[in-house]
């Protein structure tokens, strides 16, 4: 494979899909200690942030993000799904339910945030809102995000904390 074509074809994702996942999994790596807990934190940034992204709408050969997968108010439903949904999965795995499912929601808010910083923003109650106004493929935004998400991975390994949700 050409890897001027990898890299465009890389370039051309939204926010730059690995910046969520990214950021996503040192979030919950942070919140979700230990071994179970990472394997979590990576199930969780990719399924969840992979489910709202396909919400994205096309038309006339362009991507548009949806009301039904990045509104405030939604988006958060579909982190909680999948944290339920995964839960269920796992249920025998001596995991807590309520940390499995704030983990979903956490998901999908981290998506919501790093959408808010793009130009087309994210919905509230059914208007685009925007917390800043870079481009999706801005590429020092991306990496600043992908590198806060590696900081909190290291984070979590160097300075392990004990936590009452995984036993």
């Amino acid at each position: 494979m050409d890897s001027i074509y990898l890299q465009s074809v890389l370039s051309d994702m939204y926010m730059k899909l690995i910046t969520h996942y990214i950021f996503t999994a040192g979030l919950l790596v942070w919140m979700l200690p230990g071994y179970l807990g990472f394997l979590l934190s990576v199930w969780l940034a990719f399924s969840v942030n992979r489910l709202i992204d396909f919400g994205h709408t096309h038309k006339h050969g362009f991507s548009s993000r949806s009301w039904v997968t990045h509104d405030l108010f939604t988006a958060p439903l579909w982190g909680l799904a999948v944290g339920f949904l995964t839960y269920y999965a796992l249920q025998y795995a001596n995991v807590e339910i309520s940390l499995v499912i704030l983990a979903g929601l956490v998901s999908a808010l981290s998506h919501l945030f790093l959408d808010s910083v793009t130009e087309s923003g994210i919905f509230v109650s059914g208007k685009r809102k925007a917390l800043a106004h870079f481009s999706y493929n801005n590429p020092f935004i991306n990496a600043v995000f992908i590198v806060a998400g590696l900081l909190f991975i290291l984070i979590a390994f160097t300075y392990p904390v004990q936590t009452l949700f995984l036993v």
